[in-house]
């Protein structure tokens, strides 16, 4: 028994001891893999995390953001998880955005490499596909980028914002201006916290010579991020175009000029919103310095030879159809560019180009067209074919005030110089039902009431000439036109009214004018 005992014992040593060590393994092994699995577990977290931060900065889409941004999503891949899905994504349209959108070239390769990326990992997300359509875009294969995402993603029931975005850029690039602005339409209202999405939209109404409508998109990026230098920028642009809130153009474009953070794109962008300023100051000079050096700045931004010529025009410079011509080149889509050309040189007596750029233009001819034809008609001193070409405008759209007022103001132009009282009456009589749909379609419209003043006073109806001249000057006030402008019509209605022996309605007029703008 005792051998037994004393045979059993060192074996039932060695068998203890080896569960032991069995164990003492199991624990380590379990130890390891709770260490391995909860290390993972919280870089998986500091990841989504840093990842969701660097989500909300692009929603801003201004450079210091972009910069932040991608310091955090570059920070996911190198310390938390190389395979994170969203952030090489998020890179991908990223770097896209700052080469294509941007205009910093060093960014290409960066977006080249991402893209790869994205669609390796393929982790099915929007930042996906739209980075691959933007470079595809951007690299000029439109066609090809549209055709990818209507197969890749639309047609298989995918979209948002991002996808649309992209969409619209791609159809914009190939000149299909109403799909792509529709688009745009489609993706701010399904994510109006971008910015991006607010100026793109914009600055297609900017690229018609829609003021009222660039503004009200503006505006809408400014709601989501009052910082924002697009936004910004286009919004002065607007004011601008409409000779409207000028103090309020002015502030904004020397606020981004102070900026030292500006990609190429925005620095152009800004330099020529200040050469539109120098314009509307009659700076001509000036408006010629800063549109170079938007140029300089950014010599793909084909606004900056456009603004360049128009100031160039102005002084009678042959230059100018040269920069008009670099302008196209440079963007074949913007309508803004033919129009503007025709304009300036129908200005300087040059009908025959004038008329050429109208008759090349490779848009739709809409009421705008028309409108703009008209406008270089006139210039032209070929007033009945300019009325014909504004009444094109209006069988385009009934509701273009513009259309309305320029035919209204030749109708009201060949009234005063009739002699004939009957033939006289007549154009005028035509001018009021005209200015009067003019106010149907737009209410809030100063133009109109200044020419149904002139019907007036060519009457010497001089009571209701200042009484329309008063809505006009109270119109101008809401839209917070400079008090010294203000002052200036109010002396050239009293001038009127003193020359035409009316001293008491000059009178009251300076009087009452002047407590109305206070």
């Amino acid at each position: 028994m005792s051998d037994k005992v004393s045979r059993s014992g060192p074996t039932s040593n060695q068998s203890g001891v080896k569960m032991i060590r069995d164990v003492l393994i199991v624990a380590i092994v379990l130890a390891g893999g709770f260490y391995w699995y909860y290390n993972k577990t919280e870089n998986s977290k500091a990841a989504n995390k840093t990842a969701a931060e660097a989500k909300n900065l692009l929603l801003r889409d201004n450079p210091a953001d972009y910069a932040e941004a991608e310091a955090k999503l570059r920070e996911v891949l190198e310390k938390y998880d190389s395979s994170h899905g969203y952030s090489i994504a998020a890179l991908a349209e990223l770097e896209a955005i700052l080469w294509g959108e941007n205009h910093l070239s060093e960014r290409k390769a960066a977006a080249e490499e991402f893209v790869a990326k994205a669609m390796k990992a393929n982790p099915g997300i929007a930042e996906q596909y739209a980075a691959k359509a933007l470079l595809m875009t951007f690299d000029g294969d439109a066609a090809g980028a549209e055709a990818f995402l209507r197969t890749e993603v639309i047609e298989k029931g995918g979209g948002g914002p991002r996808i649309l975005a992209a969409f619209g850029q791609a159809q914009r690039a190939q000149g299909k201006l109403e799909d792509a602005r529709r688009a745009f339409k489609l993706a701010i209202d399904a994510d109006w916290r971008n910015a991006r999405f607010a100026q793109l939209i914009g600055e297609s109404y900017l690229e018609e010579g829609d003021g009222a409508n660039a503004l009200a998109y503006f505006q809408k990026g400014l709601a989501a991020n009052s910082d924002h230098y697009g936004c910004q920028l286009g919004a002065a642009r607007a004011r601008l175009m409409r000779n409207e809130q000028i103090k309020e153009a002015t502030d904004a474009i020397e606020r981004a000029l102070k900026a030292t953070d500006l990609t190429p794109a925005l620095k152009a962008r800004a330099l020529v919103a200040q050469a539109e300023l120098r314009l509307y100051e009659q700076k001509v000079d000036e408006a010629i310095a800063s549109a170079t050096e938007a140029a300089q700045a950014d010599p793909a931004f084909a606004w900056a030879y456009a603004v360049k010529a128009r100031a160039l025009a102005l002084k009678g410079d042959a230059q100018a159809v040269a920069d008009f011509d670099k302008a196209i080149a440079a963007d074949e889509w913007v309508a803004a560019f033919y129009f503007d050309a025709a304009v300036a040189l129908a200005s300087t007596g040059d009908s025959d180009r004038a008329v050429t750029y109208l008759d090349k233009y490779p848009l739709k001819k809409d009421d705008q067209y028309y409108l703009k034809y008209g406008h270089v008609l006139r210039a032209l001193g070929k007033l009945d074919e300019a009325i014909a070409k504004y009444d094109k405008a209006i069988e385009e759209n009934q509701t273009n005030a513009d259309a309305y007022l320029a035919k209204g103001s030749i109708l009201v132009a060949q009234g005063a110089s009739e002699s004939a009282a009957a033939e006289k009456q007549k154009k005028f009589e035509e001018a009021q039902k005209v200015l009067e749909t003019a106010l149907i379609a737009r209410e809030f419209n100063p133009p109109v009431h200044v020419q149904i003043a002139e019907i007036h006073f060519q009457k010497k109806e001089w009571a209701d000439g200042l009484q329309a001249y008063a809505k006009a000057l109270t119109q101008w006030r809401t839209q917070k036109m400079p008090r010294e402008e203000l002052t200036a019509k109010i002396e050239e209605v009293k001038q009127r009214l003193l020359a035409a022996r009316e001293r008491n309605y000059a009178q009251v007029w300076e009087s009452e004018a002047t407590n109305l703008i206070r």
